[in-house]
């Protein structure tokens, strides 16, 4: 075998090492592409299932909460009905609408918690309701089979008024 001269020899170790190199990163290349194949794989299977979760979502109660953690909101199902209540940002009952068999209702409260007034309808027609601080109905508006009805009762609870007057 012919003998090298160190010019030449350089050329062909340089060649070597250039040849390694491009092995290298040749194998590199392709290990790069499958994972980012096996990645785009992973991702359209997770994107499949997060789409086919947002079809039905289901659950006995869903908790809305704030930035901080606080419950705001609050979605149930309660005996033959279900119901949406609405906390403020200290954590007291606000606002209720609630679907019973007897029908909807929606009930707002005072800064305390204390239900103020009803709206609903049942099976005798809509109505409201307006309590006062210990609870107690004081006015009301109802509309059903004897006609619209509209009542103011004393601390007591005894009618004081009421129009048309019960017959």
């Amino acid at each position: 075998m012919e003998e090298k001269t160190p010019e030449v020899q350089a050329v062909v170790e340089r060649l070597e090492r250039v040849e390694r190199w491009h092995r290298r990163f040749k194998r590199a290349a392709i290990g790069a592409f499958v994972l980012m194949l096996a990645l785009i794989v992973v991702l359209a299977v997770i994107i499949a299932l997060a789409t086919r979760q947002r079809e039905k979502i289901v659950a006995e109660r869903f908790v809305v909460v704030d930035e901080q953690g606080k419950e705001r909101a609050e979605l149930f199902g309660i005996g033959d009905g279900s119901g949406l209540i609405v906390y403020d940002e200290d954590g007291e009952h606000r606002a209720g609408l609630v679907l019973m068999r007897k029908g909807p209702s929606l009930s707002l409260t005072d800064e305390d918690g204390t239900i103020r007034v009803v709206l609903g309808v049942h099976s005798r027609g809509p109505f409201v309701t307006f309590f006062d601080e210990d609870k107690k109905p004081r006015a009301g508006l109802g509309l059903g089979e004897f006609g619209a009805r509209f009542r103011i009762s004393d601390e007591d609870g005894h009618d004081i008024w009421e129009a048309p007057p019960a017959q």
